[in-house]
């Protein structure tokens, strides 16, 4: 859209496959009852979920006191898959994938631009393999503040430019917390925990990696093993 709307979304079950469009912002009434009885937006149950295609810097969606979901074991995409150089932002909201597949995707998948979460409660369910993610952040900005991330596995980056995790609580099943070849990792005032995988898992695939990897923790609980893997990092 060209110019800015805001669609108020009633207290309800969406059963429809969203495409979200840059400055068309969604926002559920506080009146349906909060974070916990926000409006629902569930995908259809076949292959195609939502997506977040913002292509330009300058678009931007928000997302506000709504609940997305897929229920289906079918696809392999994330739940909520957002491409391009925009932003996407989420605000008291929850994010889940619920399906239980080999290969199927996280609750959020990130490839570009800036994806920022504040108040989120964003899961992947823990039937699945230990290498299904709750969060995967291949490129551009990761911004998490106030989350909470629970799935096999927690978080995963890529090559994404700078990832900021503030206040945030993140816990794996079976996997690893959380997972990461990001040049920039700051963590702070946060709690990441597992049941049996690695915590904080830096450089897991010993690859070659152009560049620096910076990680800084501080005032933070990592309730389990540390692993830092320098092997094909050439800056």
């Amino acid at each position: 859209a060209a110019t800015p709307w805001v669609v108020m979304v009633n207290g309800g079950l969406y059963v429809e496959n969203l495409t979200l469009k840059p400055h068309v912002h969604l926002m559920g009434r506080t009146g349906s009852g909060g974070l916990g009885a926000c409006p629902i937006i569930r995908t259809t149950g076949g292959a195609t979920t939502h997506t977040a295609p913002l292509t330009n810097a300058a678009d931007v969606v928000l997302l506000y006191n709504l609940r997305f979901e897929n229920t289906s074991n079918i696809p392999t995409a994330a739940m909520l898959y957002k491409t391009g150089a925009g932003t996407l932002v989420g605000v008291m909201g929850t994010f889940t994938q619920s399906g239980i597949a080999a290969a199927i995707g996280s609750a959020i998948q990130s490839d570009g631009g800036v994806a920022a979460f504040s108040e989120c409660n964003i899961n992947t369910n823990t039937g699945n393999a230990a290498d299904r993610f709750a969060f995967s952040g291949v490129g551009g900005i990761v911004q998490l503040t106030r989350c909470s991330l629970e799935g096999p596995s927690g978080l995963s980056l890529g090559a994404v430019t700078a990832t900021n995790i503030q206040d945030t609580e993140i816990d794996s099943t079976t996997g690893s917390t959380l997972t990461s070849d990001a040049p920039i990792l700051n963590i702070s005032y946060s709690t990441l925990t597992t049941s049996a995988g690695t915590v904080l898992d830096i450089h897991p695939g010993a690859g070659a990696l152009v560049g620096t990897v910076t990680v800084s923790v501080r005032w933070s609980r990592i309730g389990g093993a540390i692993t830092f893997d320098k092997t094909g990092i050439t800056g």
